[in-house]
């Protein structure tokens, strides 16, 4: 989820594992760039939160509902995360 490129760039890319057929697909972008966020997995959907920007560490946090097929913005964290885990 989101990342670093390398060459100044953080990302809103993501993606994820079919394990079944050992397969890794591009789901739609995150509405925030970020880097060094947070992630896990509950009830079928997708938590981000937290990162880095380039610029700022973020309160933000994100939702994929695979059932929607989108990133949806959710509360703002009550503190700014950065490389840490959730």
């Amino acid at each position: 989820m989101g990342g670093y490129s390398g060459f100044g760039n953080r990302l809103k890319s993501a993606e994820i594992y079919d394990v079944d057929r050992n397969q890794w697909s591009l789901l739609p972008p995150m509405n925030k760039t970020r880097s060094d966020a947070g992630c896990c997995s509950s009830g079928g959907k997708i938590f981000v939160a937290g990162g880095f920007t380039g610029d700022e560490i973020l309160y933000s946090a994100e939702m994929f509902d695979p059932m929607v097929g989108l990133f949806e913005i959710l509360m703002k964290l009550m503190s700014i995360k950065y490389i840490h885990y959730i």
